[in-house]
């Protein structure tokens, strides 16, 4: 067990609103933002990653590669006209 005078500080600065909503999750889930942060980091360490895979992909970009795989995999239907795609769009 690490000795208390072996811990140490970080500042961050963060949005406000950000810190406020975080802190109602937290302490919905029983936790004081030191225990989150503290989870985190340890996670980290642990797995040598982040413990979640960032995203950067644009949500259009995210959306045609999700339909390309679907295309790939035969999961799409095929239409011969724009009518008959449109008909289909608008009964259900």
């Amino acid at each position: 067990m690490a000795n208390k005078n072996d811990n140490d500080w970080i500042n961050v600065r963060v949005d406000a609103k950000l810190k406020e909503q975080a802190t109602q999750v937290l302490d919905d889930l029983g936790l004081d933002m030191t225990t989150a942060i503290t989870l985190y980091l340890a996670q980290v360490v642990q797995d040598k990653r982040f413990p979640f895979v960032p995203d950067t992909m644009d949500p259009l970009d995210r959306a045609t590669t999700i339909a390309l795989n679907q295309i790939a995999r035969g999961e799409s239907e095929e239409f011969d006209t724009v009518d008959a795609w449109w008909h289909s769009l608008n009964s259900n």
